[in-house]
């Protein structure tokens, strides 16, 4: 009886710890594509467009590039 509830216990530990695997994954590809449109937008505001232009080019909401400009207009707050 020990044995087979060890058995089930390590199957219900291994799922738990695959699902955490594919969350940690796809956290970290959320991140990456967080860093990647701040990297092109703050690019993009220091060369002088603005984010009218660059929200429409680019199809990003104005909303987050205006946070950007916030970001970088404000860097402590």
């Amino acid at each position: 009886m020990c044995e087979a509830l060890r058995e089930l216990m390590a199957d219900e530990l291994k799922d738990a710890e695959n699902k955490g695997v594919e969350l940690g994954i796809e956290q970290g590809i959320e991140q990456g594509i967080e860093q990647r449109d701040f990297d092109k937008i703050s690019d993009m505001l220091r060369r002088g467009k603005k984010p009218e232009e660059i929200a429409e080019f680019c199809n990003y909401p104005l909303q987050q590039v205006l946070d950007i400009q916030s970001k970088l207009n404000n860097p402590n707050g």
